[in-house]
C-alpha cells in the first residue's frame, strides 16, 4: 500500500468529520467543505519504536498485541501487525507508519476503534466498549462483553422504530448531563442474529466470520448528540423465574463505576500511571447516570418483549414497529 497525501478522503465519524489519506469505505462521506476533526495522514517506513511512558498492553488476537504510550506531546500506538500511530497532545492529527504490504482491511478496524478512541481520550472523551440507540430524543447504550447480545439487541429496538447511534464503539462527552455521541452506524453481527434482526445492507465482514449491516436508511440512524439516558449491562440468561423477558437492577455508584471502568475501550490500555484518570471518568459518569444491570432471557422468540419492556420504560408513547 503506497502513501499518497495528494489524495485525501473525508468521512463523518464519532460525530466529527475525519480528513484521512487511506479510503475507508465502510465510513460515510462527509462534505468536502467540512472541516475536519481529525487529519490522518500515513507514510511508508521503519516503525517506531517504544518511546514515552508506557501505560498498557491490550492482545487483539493470537500473536498480535497493542502497546499504548504517553509521550511528551501526545501518545504512541504500536500495533504488531499495523504499525505505528502517533496522536497529537489534543487528538487532532495522527500519522500512521507502516510497513509495506500492511493490510488494508486490519488498519482500516484499527484506525475506526482504538486508534480514533485514543484521540477522542486525549481530547476529554472517553468511549465505551457498547452499543447505542435513540429512543424518544435520548439515548440508551449497551454495554457488555463480546457475544453478549448488545448489536442484536440494538438492532432489534431500531427494528421497532429507535434510531441507531453507534455499534460496537459508544463515545461519552462529559457535562451535565452526559452526552452519548454519534458512531459507526454499521451492525456486526453473526449469522443467527443476523437473521433475525438484520437492518439495512448486508455484506460480510473484512475481518472474521460475521455480517455487516451497513447503509441504514437515515430514518433509522441519529449523526447527532443526545443527552443519555441510561447505561444498561447485559446479562443474558435462560431464563427469568418470574417468567419477563427483561428484568432491570440498578447499581449502586460504586458498582455503576466498576463496571464503566471494565467497559471502557480502552480500559486495558489506561494502566498504570492513566488508571486514576480513567477512574475519574467512569465515577463521574456513574454519579449522573443511572446504570441498571439489564437481565434478558436469551431466547429469539422473546427477544419482541424484551424490546417492548425497554421501550416501555424509556418510550411508551413510541408507534409500533417501523416498516
Amino acid at each position: 500500500m503506497a502513501d499518497d497525501t495528494r489524495i485525501t478522503h473525508r468521512y463523518r465519524l464519532f460525530g466529527g468529520v475525519l480528513e484521512s489519506d487511506l479510503a475507508i469505505p465502510e465510513l460515510e462521506p462527509a462534505d468536502a467543505a467540512a472541516s475536519p476533526t481529525w487529519v490522518l495522514r500515513s507514510r511508508t517506513g521503519e516503525i517506531p519504536g517504544p518511546d514515552g511512558v508506557a501505560l498498557g498492553t491490550e492482545t487483539l488476537s493470537a500473536g498480535v498485541d497493542i502497546r499504548l504510550y504517553r509521550r511528551a506531546d501526545g501518545y504512541r500506538l504500536i500495533f504488531d501487525d499495523t504499525g505505528c500511530f502517533d496522536i497529537a497532545g489534543d487528538g487532532r492529527s495522527i500519522l500512521w507508519t507502516h510497513a509495506e504490504g500492511v493490510s488494508a482491511a486490519d488498519a482500516r478496524a484499527d484506525i475506526t476503534s482504538r486508534v480514533i478512541a485514543t484521540a477522542l481520550y486525549a481530547a476529554g472523551t472517553v468511549c465505551l466498549h457498547g452499543s447505542a440507540v435513540v429512543l424518544a430524543g435520548r439515548a440508551i447504550g449497551f454495554v457488555a462483553p463480546k457475544r453478549h447480545g448488545k448489536s442484536t439487541l440494538a438492532l432489534a429496538l431500531v427494528r421497532s422504530g429507535a434510531k441507531l447511534l453507534t455499534d460496537d464503539t459508544m463515545p461519552v462527552i462529559p457535562g451535565s448531563p452526559p452526552l452519548a455521541g454519534p458512531g459507526l452506524h454499521a451492525a456486526r453481527l453473526w449469522a443467527d442474529s443476523a437473521r433475525r434482526v438484520g437492518v439495512g445492507r448486508p455484506q460480510p465482514a473484512a475481518v472474521g466470520p460475521k455480517t455487516v449491516f451497513s447503509g441504514l436508511p437515515e430514518r433509522h440512524v441519529s449523526h447527532e448528540t443526545h443527552p443519555l439516558a441510561a447505561l444498561y449491562v447485559l446479562l443474558p440468561v435462560r431464563e427469568a423465574p418470574d417468567g419477563e423477558a427483561a428484568r432491570r437492577t440498578r447499581l449502586s455508584v460504586m458498582e455503576a463505576a466498576l463496571v464503566m471502568l471494565g467497559q471502557a475501550k480502552l480500559a486495558p490500555l489506561l494502566t498504570g500511571p492513566e488508571a486514576p484518570t480513567l477512574f475519574r471518568h467512569a465515577t463521574a459518569l456513574a454519579s449522573c447516570v443511572p446504570v441498571y444491570r439489564l437481565e434478558i432471557v436469551r431466547d429469539f422468540d422473546r427477544l419482541d418483549d424484551v424490546v417492548a419492556t425497554i421501550r416501555g420504560w424509556h418510550a411508551p408513547a413510541m408507534a409500533g414497529a417501523v416498516p
